[in-house]
Formats: C-alpha cells, sequence, structure tokens
C-alpha cells in the first residue's frame, strides 16, 4: 500500500511541476522594456524567456510593432486593443481585453480571444475566436470556423467559408456564403446567405430569406412550438422539445440525486471496509490542516487547463507528442475522475467532521444514512438554478484540492504521534 501511495504522489508531483511550468513557461524570467505608439504614448512589453515568443503589453499591441517576423510559435497579451496590420504564418494566439481587429492575412491556426469585439477584415485560414460581444467576418475563412460569442455574430455579403462552420452565439447574420455545414446555437438566426450544405441548430427563432438558401438538410432543435418553416423547406425536420413542469422536473432531479446518493454511499461503505476508515480520516486532517493549500492547489489545476491544453497542442505540432499526449491524457484523467467524483470526495470530508464533532455514530445503519444525507444536499446544491453552476464549480475545484493534498502534503498527525 506504501509503494503505491508513493507512486501516486510521484505521478501527482511531476503533473502539478508541469502545470506550472506550463503557466510560468520554462525558466520563468520575464524581461520588460518601454515602447512609444503611434500615439506618443508609452506602453510596456514584458517578453518571457521562453522556447516559446510569448509578450504581454499593458497597452495596445501591433504585429507590425514586432522587430522581425513572427517565426516561432506565439502568445500576444494586451491590455489594450490589438491590431493585425502584419501578416503571421505561424500557429499562436492573440488575447486582448479590448477589440481585436485582424486587417492583414493569417495563415495556420491561430486563437483570437479578445473581452469586446473582433473584425475580421483580412483572409484568415482557420478561425477560431471567442468573444465578449460581437464577432464580424468582412474576410474569406479558407478552412473551418468555430466561433463562441456574447453578442452578434455577423458573416457578412461577399464572404465564404471553405469549410464548416460551428457558431455559439445570442445570434447569427449569415449574408455570405458557406461551402460546407453550418451548426449553430443560438436564440436567433437570419440566414439571406447560401449554406451549400447542411444548416443543424438549436435555436429559439429563424428567418431564412429564400427556399434555396439552404442546399442540404435542414434539422431544428427548438422549444418554440410555433417555429414552422415547412413553406420554404418542407423536408425540414423540426424537433420541438417539450418544456417540463416545474413538479415533473424536480422529482426527476431528486430520483437522480437519489441514485447517485446511494452509489457514492455504496463507495463509501466499501472504502470504508477495506481501509478501516482510515482513508477518511486521513482525507479530512489533510484538508483541514491544509485549507490554503487545497483552495489554491484545487484553483490551479482547473484554470490552468486552458493553458496546458494550448501548451501541450503546440508542443505536439512541433514533433514531441510521444511525451505530451500521455501527459494531456494523465491530466485529462485526473479531472474527469474527480469532477466525477467532486461529490464522493467532499461529503465524505464533511461528514468525518460532523460525524466526529456531533452526530459519533457507533451503528453502521445511522452512519449510512448520514453519509447518504450528505451527499444528497450536495447534489441538490449543484441543481439550485442561477447559482448551482458556480457551487458546482466551488465542489470540484475543492475536492481536487482535496485530493492533491491528500497524495502530496505530509500527514503532521502522524508525526505527533511519532514524537
Amino acid at each position: 500500500m506504501e509503494n503505491v501511495i508513493k507512486k501516486r504522489k510521484y505521478l501527482l508531483s511531476i503533473l502539478v511541476l508541469f502545470v506550472f511550468f506550463s503557466i510560468f513557461s520554462v525558466n520563468n524570467k520575464i524581461f520588460a522594456e518601454e515602447n512609444t505608439n503611434d500615439n506618443g504614448e508609452q506602453t510596456q512589453i514584458a517578453t518571457v524567456n521562453s522556447i516559446f515568443d510569448i509578450k504581454g503589453i499593458n497597452g495596445e499591441y501591433k504585429t507590425s510593432s514586432d522587430a522581425s517576423d513572427i517565426y516561432l510559435p506565439f502568445f500576444r497579451n494586451a491590455v489594450g486593443r490589438i491590431e493585425v496590420d502584419k501578416s503571421i504564418g505561424k500557429i499562436g494566439m492573440l488575447s486582448s481585453s479590448s477589440t481585436i481587429d485582424v486587417n492583414e492575412p493569417l495563415k495556420n491556426i491561430q486563437f483570437l480571444l479578445s473581452s469586446d469585439t473582433i473584425r475580421i477584415n483580412a483572409n484568415m485560414e482557420y478561425a477560431l475566436i471567442w468573444a465578449a460581444n460581437d464577432v464580424v467576418i468582412n474576410s474569406n475563412i479558407e478552412r473551418n470556423a468555430v466561433v463562441f460569442a456574447g453578442g452578434t455574430v455577423t458573416i457578412e455579403e461577399n464572404v465564404t467559408v471553405g469549410d464548416d462552420v460551428i457558431i455559439i452565439a445570442n445570434s447569427v447574420n449569415i449574408k455570405g456564403i458557406l461551402k460546407e455545414n453550418a451548426i449553430i446555437s443560438s436564440s436567433s438566426v437570419n440566414v439571406s446567405g447560401s449554406i451549400e450544405k447542411d444548416l443543424r441548430c438549436d435555436i429559439s427563432s429563424i428567418d431564412i430569406s429564400g427556399n434555396d438558401n439552404v442546399k442540404g438538410k435542414v434539422y431544428i432543435n427548438t422549444y418554440n412550438k410555433n417555429l414552422d418553416i415547412k413553406d420554404k423547406y418542407k423536408d425540414a425536420i423540426v424537433n420541438i422539445k417539450e418544456v417540463k413542469s416545474a413538479a415533473k422536473t424536480f422529482g426527476n432531479v431528486l430520483l437522480k440525486c437519489a441514485i447517485s446518493s446511494l452509489a457514492f454511499t455504496l463507495l463509501y461503505l466499501l472504502v470504508k471496509k477495506i481501509s478501516k476508515g482510515k482513508v477518511y480520516e486521513k482525507m479530512f486532517n489533510k484538508a483541514k490542516n491544509n485549507t490554503l493549500f487545497v483552495v489554491l492547489s484545487g484553483s490551479i489545476a482547473l484554470l490552468a487547463f486552458p493553458a496546458v491544453f494550448i501548451f501541450l497542442i503546440l508542443i505536439s505540432i512541433l514533433g514531441l507528442y510521444m511525451i505530451t499526449v500521455p501527459m494531456l491524457v494523465i491530466y485529462l484523467a485526473f479531472l474527469i475522475v474527480f469532477v466525477m467524483l467532486s461529490v464522493y470526495v467532499i461529503g465524505s470530508t464533511i461528514f468525518e467532521y460532523i460525524n466526529k464533532k456531533y452526530i459519533k455514530a457507533e451503528k453502521l445503519s445511522i452512519e449510512l444514512v448520514g453519509i447518504f444525507f450528505t451527499f444528497l444536499s450536495l447534489n441538490l446544491f449543484c441543481k439550485i438554478p442561477k447559482v448551482g453552476t458556480y457551487i458546482y464549480m466551488a465542489e470540484i475545484m475543492i475536492a481536487v484540492g482535496i485530493m492533491i493534498s491528500y497524495f502530496l502534503k505530509k500527514d503532521k498527525i502522524s508525526k505527533e504521534q511519532e514524537k
């Protein structure tokens, strides 16, 4: 058992170190320099000494401001607006707290991330876009386009997208030509352009200007019972989803939570018998003695995922997939397992505290009833409208932190016993 724990501890140590290296680069050295932009304003540029081309700018950033062409996989993060006024042909990421304007062609795969609006005014090979507000595409996309937007996505007239388009947004306007399929999740979709193959969407309302705008199949998921486009597309499949009553929905939720809680209770009993209760005791003690570490390590492990994922993909493209793919699989497996078991981990830890301090159950039946209702309560908290998602995310973070603490932190109680 000790050898197994040591091996797990070793693997988790490697994983945690890898996460930190991914976030802070290879040697964590940052060089800052002052730069004057076109408006005469001073901006500070922080360059990370890394195997990648990484820079952070506290003002506006233009790709032409780099002394030489970008020839490595890159990352640029700017507090101000980003303008692509010089073509880029390497894989990378542009991130801005303001708008992003693409005014020169982009080749290869670039991920555009903006807290405001993104405007594509020059040709791109791939469009991988996330914007908090609107996305306006005014120029051609050669291959696939994947767009997430908090506002409206508009594909303007005279724009051609050469491959499949996936859009998740508040509303979508398609005025140009999509050569392949369009897959959309939105409140409303307006199609006045052309979709050469299928239109498949999850929507509330749709307006297609003619009966020839979509050449392939039309498949719609909606809660809107009045939505009907059979007059223009008689072969369209419109799936009207049922709005379940509150009582029926609550009954289904309660049943699912009860089944999940019962499964966790059986797992609790199995682990307790095998370990004679030592696992739960150790889990509680380490969580109690390392509260700050639990919160920080759980948060970092989850929040670092996008950065780690992009980092591993970039490394894989450079030919090191024999190393990066196993790392990605281990990291994903770790997160998936503890996302699924988050209620179990937290419930077991909470009940260990309640049982020791208040219940002090001597009978197994009382203990099992207590742990079942602990799991049930945590499951139901996650189903509360609006705030349930945040509670669930907090549970996952804490559960991951508890398990990292369990494997990596020393047992303070055992040391005191030795003394």
